[in-house]
């Protein structure tokens, strides 16, 4: 395919400021990170540039193998120009002018250049080193053996042209060409080390050359070393050597600065191909087109180089590669050891997981770096790996460059620091023999605060590889990386950070791995790579697969050290993972194949889900240690453009590039939410005479003619949301969410997923309820989750998870708000016996002496006396322990052995363990191991013989070892063993996949994961523990478990659960740091808690405040109380888990709760037969909280009862202000005809107080009419007579009645200011006191009035 394609150039940057991309969610691109906070904030980055005429001219340079030049185009020179002309030069002349021209190289080897000078070669002239021999090592070094180093010295490199001199910053000394045509041609034969050499010189301008240096027969197209790989010295090809186009290095010289090298046409170098492995870290990789190098020297005075420029050159085919950097490090093949000098290494460097280095002190890497512009390949040479191996080079910015195919790896970056790596092509990277990579880019060992952006890489094995072994840290960003054959972004480092965000990665190739489209993949162990302390961070990238037959796609985001956000997925077979709670899953819309044409990576419609959806990322949060200035000396993170250089949108787009309204038109976008803010799919959006649809994610998108506009969202079951004013202008694109009016809507929905053993369970029960009533049941899907529609808006409901073999769970109080959806996420815990051991011998049970069989028949054992015994020994390391010990002491052949009676059908997980020593080898064979099989390969009359062993483990040759190739005896050693030392060894076997994990001690982490069983079985039905053959030795067993489900651990003194809870409900239990103290909180007011437990192991006993109790079952305790001035009360629950073998964990439940003396409240308050609304809440108070008795109360009432349970003992308490006896908790309130308000104060210990407010209201009785009534009693027959008198003291007639327990009368119309009076006979000697009733009724304002008195009257007798 074509490299590159025509694209437009970038626009200049537009500044975004730091407060425009600081936004929610994960970070925003940071404007100044804390590690360059000392350097001024800059930007270089301006998008990616076209590569198409670049590519073009490279070819036609490699393809005719000439390069061009005109005559003047050397730079110019302010001191001597000397020419030299191959075919009509002398060396007799003066070689000042082209007349007078020098001939040789050899005159201008012996000549001293001065400042400003210029050495011209004649363009058409060649130049060819003379010599039949290969030119060989010619380097200083030091080799390593048994710790020790020794220095070897090696001859000076030889040189084709090596002139003397150096010039200053103002006055370089410029090698170049004259005259038209071909450029001079530089021709090394492989018999010189180096074509162009400079030692210990500054300030050089080298142009306008061709050079090669290749073997004379040497075939590049065939790898053909001398032994192995070619990798070690002395195993090359013979035609290789150590050689290369221009070398410039240093000696003992300090710092040298100054090197420009442009439009130099390298070529054809034939160099070896060791590796670090191979020859050690100095003498590897330092072969190839143009090598800076600082040398060992006398070990004690380093050689650096600073600004240096390489741009606008030509290099093809050039073994090892087109360009390097290397430093003198002197560890030799004694690999990544600190050893002196350590100029070209940083063994003892660091990186923290944030990004901040820990400097090796002696460092001295190259500095002030520039590559760019340069046609780079070594697509024609076997032998041609990196294209660039930038080694010990810190500050250096490498862009717009064309790697045309090439080997290892396009840019390699080893122990180096701080570089910008942008706008470059990388394409057609390819394995070479004896290589592992094939990569684009790749920040290797010690790299760190690396910047990939902007960059192009294509048809590659590998995309980045982002190979911080030891430690690294690198940002990638904006750059699209498609068709590669294993990993688009392969992370393989150790330690640091690395960011990866806002990039495109598409695929169309069938991938090479598993058929699987390796996105974000480890080509090594991802557990081991993708850990805390090397955290990959992966955001707002796209992932788009569009071949149909590739079987899936990789993300490894099950890894503690990744963290997958705000990213699209889209193409067959590539579904997001779970870990990415923001991913965007619909199609991105992009042009269609970047490799058509590179413009297809933009978005081509409005309706993009990658617009504006982007979440800021903000280094100074995820990396803060992390900074970079390249070469410029002022910070690079700053972006403000995308791939194509097109300003960046706020929030940011997801993936590398903007959208593009139509000419003269603008584009608004963001999601419409309801006013909790949810999104709302399928909402509409209206602006003038036009309408948007909000998509599945609540999106909607707005292209329109630049204007003015008001955006109006509707949907169905709200109300239409206030409209929104925005303005549009052409070609920009700005983000506005818009929210709907209040929901029409009465029911929501109940959604969440039930998990267990942190995996989704399906097919369990879904129940919704409210008070008794079940409200909707549902069931589970594959992946656990539910999601129940149309339920009632409402709170109180509960919701309950429970499936066979499972405890139920449930949530209560649950809320469901009209038109949105609630989360209840539920955990299922399985049955206690959900662990089932089928075999479960301790054997203490058993009598000591020859065994034959266990005491329960489920173990019997094969004996042969005459090669040694089968008992039951006492433990002599722990009293009350038996042990089961088979000790075969001859090497006869026969066969001792324990196996089960019964056939045990176990399938799915099954777990086999066993605790055993060995006392004593006794020789060689000494393998005794157990094995086991199914039914089918079980000789139940000579066990021993059995065919087809499955899982297993044993002793032998001083090894604990296992069998892990299927369909073979290969034995697996897994660990060296001691005798006289007990080993916990378990074997945890998925017959399912036909796997198996093995663990020796620490049951956390097994040795061995993922094993292939020796024989995959369906199931398996026997277990045997034997030696036989001539095998001779003993070995003891403790205890031989098998189980299915989760098996427990023979020290196991850990705690499962603990939990706390009151009669309001669960106890939010907070772990500490060590897992050994769980503290809650409780309400003041709560006098106990109830504690449940369990402890992880089943064989483990279990002890709660000081009580024996099975796991799970609840223990009441008290609470502590203390002193009134205390502020806090604190009660420890002491938790006991003791172990099988008597180890012990113990635990505390630290529950809180503030004293109630420090709280100015009540418990409790109360009107006596009335209802306060709202109920009563401790907190609820002052007169702007009011409680309200809603009823009023009738005319009659004239006082109630107010009731309140104390907050604490000696509180005290006021009602109305009048102080209440201590202890009191009632008081009498007397009420007023219409508002009454009564406040309750109480206080706390500390002496504040706190009012309560209550209202309530009596209704007015009706107006009272003015009639007095008096009594009197006299004697009559011996009988009392009861008068009443009347008088209308009112202005209006009054009809009156006067009833009595003995009789009753009325007045009619009494007139004001009269009188009446009625006696009425008792017939009683003895009349008690009593009351009678007036009852008044008269005309008044033309209503009528009513009015009850009651008038009590005195006893009396006769």
């Amino acid at each position: 395919m074509s490299l590159s394609l025509s694209i437009r150039r970038p626009v200049a940057a537009v500044a975004v400021s730091l407060a425009a991309l600081l936004g929610a969610g994960l970070p925003a691109v940071l404007v100044v990170p804390a590690a360059a906070a000392a350097t001024a904030a800059g930007e270089s980055f301006v998008g990616f540039t076209e590569k198409s005429a670049l590519e073009a001219e490279g070819r036609g340079v490699v393809s005719n193998r000439q390069l061009l030049v005109e005559d003047g185009s050397a730079p110019a020179g302010a001191g001597t120009t000397y020419y030299v002309d191959s075919a009509a030069g002398d060396d007799a002349l003066a070689g000042t002018s082209a007349e007078t021209a020098w001939k040789s190289f050899a005159k201008v080897n012996a000549t001293v250049f001065q400042p400003g000078d210029r050495i011209l070669l004649k363009a058409g002239s060649t130049w060819t080193a003379q010599g039949d021999e290969v030119a060989r090592e010619a380097y200083d070094y030091t080799t390593w053996s048994g710790g020790v180093g020794t220095d070897v010295p090696g001859a000076d490199a030889t040189a084709l042209l090596a002139p003397k001199g150096s010039g200053t910053v103002d006055r370089p000394v410029v090698l170049s060409s004259y005259g038209d045509g071909a450029a001079p041609e530089l021709n090394g034969r492989g018999v010189v080390n180096d074509v162009v050499q400079l030692t210990n010189q500054e300030h050089w301008d080298i142009s306008n050359l061709e050079i090669s240096n290749m073997t004379d027969g040497f075939d590049p197209s065939d790898f053909a070393p001398k032994a192995n790989l070619g990798q070690v010295p002395g195993e090359e090809n013979p035609q290789t050597g150590d050689v290369r186009g221009i070398h410039v290095q240093g000696e003992n010289a300090g710092t040298l600065r100054g090197y420009d090298i442009h439009n130099v046409y390298i070529r054809d170098v034939s160099g070896v191909m060791w590796s670090v492995s191979g020859a050690g870290l100095d003498r590897s990789k330092r072969t190839g087109g143009i090598l800076f190098e600082g040398l060992k020297g006398d070990a004690q005075t380093v050689s650096r180089f600073e600004d240096v420029s390489v741009h606008g050159n030509f290099i093809a085919n050039t073994a090892f590669a087109n360009l390097i950097f290397k430093q003198f490090s002197g560890m030799g093949t004694n690999r990544y050891q600190d050893l002196d000098p350590g100029w070209g290494d940083r063994a003892v460097g660091k990186a923290s997981s944030t990004g901040v280095i820990t400097e090796d002190p002696d460092w001295r890497p190259h500095s002030n770096i520039h590559i760019s512009g340069n046609y780079l390949t070594n697509r024609d040479t076997e032998y041609g790996w990196d294209s660039m191996y930038l080694t010990s080079v810190q500050g250096a910015t490498v862009e717009d460059n064309l790697i045309d195919g090439a080997g290892v790896s396009g840019i390699e970056m080893y122990y180096s620091d701080n570089i910008v790596v942008q706008d470059n092509e990388v394409a057609e990277l390819e394995p070479r023999t004896g290589a592992a990579d094939s990569n684009g880019i790749d920040p290797d060992r010690g790299a760190t605060n690396i910047l990939i952006q902007g960059n192009y890489v294509h048809d590659s094995g590998e995309g980045i590889l982002l190979c911080g072994f030891s430690f690294g840290s690198a940002v990638v960003r904006y750059n699209i990386i498609q068709d590669v054959d294993r990993n688009y972004v392969n992370p393989h480092g150790d330690s640091g950070v690395n960011v990866i965000y806002n990039n495109l990665m598409y695929n169309t190739e069938r991938p090479l791995k598993n058929n699987t489209v390796g996105f974000f993949e480890s080509s090594g162990s991802a557990s081991s790579y993708l850990v805390a302390k090397n955290p990959h961070w992966v955001l707002n990238n796209v992932f788009l697969n569009a071949r149909d037959d590739v079987s899936g796609a990789a993300f490894r985001t099950e890894f503690p050290g990744v963290t997958f956000s705000n990213n699209s997925y889209w193409g067959p077979m590539v579904t997001a993972p779970t870990a990415d709670a923001h991913a965007t899953v619909t199609d991105p819309l992009l042009g269609g194949n970047p490799a058509d044409d590179i413009l297809n990576a933009e978005p081509t419609s409005a309706a993009s889900p990658l617009i504006s959806a982007g979440a800021p990322v903000d280094l100074a949060i995820i990396a803060p240690g992390f900074g970079v200035t390249g070469n410029s000396g002022e910070s690079r993170l700053p972006i403000s453009v995308d791939f194509f250089g097109q300003p960046l949108s706020t929030p940011p787009n997801v993936g590398p590039t903007s959208y593009e309204p139509a000419a003269g038109h603008g584009l608004v976008s963001g999601l419409v939410s309801d006013a909790f803010g949810t999104p709302v799919p399928g909402a509409t959006v209206s602006y003038g005479t036009g309408m948007a649809t909000a998509d599945v994610r609540g999106r909607y998108a707005v292209e329109a003619a630049a204007g003015e506009y008001a955006l109006t969202p509707s949907a169905d079951g709200y109300a239409p949301g206030a409209p929104v004013a925005v303005t549009l202008e052409a070609g920009k694109t700005i983000s506005t969410g818009l929210t709907l009016g209040e929901t029409t809507a009465t029911t929501g929905t109940i959604a969440g997923r039930v998990t267990t053993s942190g995996g989704g369970l399906a097919g369990a029960t879904i129940t919704v309820s409210k008070g008794a009533e079940t409200v909707a049941t549902s069931i589970t899907g594959a992946d656990g989750a539910f999601s129940i529609a149309e339920v009632a808006k409402g709170d109180g409901y509960t919701v309950a998870a429970s499936k066979d073999g499972y405890q139920t769970t449930s949530e209560s109080e649950v809320t469901v708000t009209a038109a949105r959806t609630v989360t209840v996420d539920l955990v299922l815990r399985r049955e206690l016996g959900d662990t089932t051991y089928v075999i479960n011998e301790t054997f203490d049970d058993e009598a000591t002496g020859d065994f034959t069989q266990s005491s329960d028949g489920a173990l019997v054992a094969r004996t042969a006396p005459s090669v040694g015994s089968i008992t039951i020994a006492d433990d002599a390391s722990r009293a009350g322990n038996k042990v089961l010990r088979i000790n075969k002491s001859s090497s006869s052949s026969a066969t001792l052995g324990v196996h089960n009676a019964a056939e045990q059908n176990l399938t799915g997980t099954v777990t086999i363990e066993a605790r055993v020593q060995r006392t004593t080898t006794n020789g060689t064979p000494n393998q005794l191991a157990m094995y086991s099989y199914t039914e089918s390969g079980w000789n139940a009359a000579n066990p021993a013989s059995s065919t087809n062993p499955s899982a297993t483990f044993g002793f032998a040759g001083g090894q604990i070892m296992t069998h892990n190739v299927t369909g073979a005896s290969t034995v697996k050693n897994v660990a060296p063993y001691s005798v006289g030392r007990w080993y916990t060894v378990r074997n945890v076997v998925d017959l399912d996949a036909g796997t198996f994990d093995f663990y020796l001690d620490d049951m956390t982490t097994p040795v061995l994961a993922d094993q292939p069983l020796r024989t995959k079985v369906d199931d398996l039905d026997y277990f045997l523990f034997f030696i036989n053959g001539s095998n001779v030795g003993d070995l003891l067993v403790d205890y031989f478990r098998v189980n299915t489900g989760t098996p427990y651990g023979h020290d196991d003194a850990t705690l499962a659960t603990v939990g706390a809870a009151t009669v309001g409900g669960e106890v939010d239990l907070t772990a500490s740091g060590d897992g050994l103290t769980y503290t809650g909180t409780v309400d003041a007011f709560t006098e106990s808690v109830t504690i449940t437990a369990a402890p992880e192991s089943g064989f483990a006993s279990l002890v709660v405040n000081g009580s024996p109790v099975a796991a799970g079952a609840s223990v009441e305790v008290e609470l502590a109380d203390g002193s009134p001035s205390d502020p806090v009360f604190v009660t420890d629950v002491p938790i006991v888990v003791t172990a099988e073998d008597g180890s012990q964990g113990s635990y505390t439940v630290s529950i809180s709760r503030i004293n109630p003396s420090q709280i100015a409240g009540l418990r409790a308050l109360s009107i006596s037969g009335y209802e306060l609304s709202p109920a009563f809440d401790r907190d609820r108070k002052g007169s702007e909280n009011p409680y309200v008795v809603e009823a009023d109360l009738e005319s009659t009432v004239s006082s109630v009862t107010l009731a309140w349970q104390p907050g604490w003992d000696g509180q005290q308490v006021q009602v109305n202000g009048d102080l209440q006896p201590v202890g009191a908790t009632e008081a009498t309130v007397e009420l007023e005809d219409g508002e009454n308000v009564v406040e309750v104060t109480a206080n706390s210990f500390a002496g504040d107080f706190g009012t309560y407010v209550v209202k309530l209201t009596r209704a007015a009785a009706e107006p009272a009419l003015a009639v007095d009534v008096t009594t009197s009693t006299k004697c009559v027959g011996g009988k009392v007579v009861l008068t009443a008198a009347v008088e209308n003291e009112a202005d209006m007639r009054v009809d009156i009645t006067l009833a009595t327990p003995y009789g009753s009368t009325t007045f009619n119309a009494l007139k004001s200011g009269k009188s009446a009076s009625k006696a009425f006979t008792t017939r009683l000697a003895e009349l008690p006191a009593g009351e009678l009733t007036l009852t008044s009724t008269a005309i008044v304002d033309g209503q009528p009035v009513h009015s009850v008195q009651m008038v009590g009257y005195p006893s009396a007798g006769c």
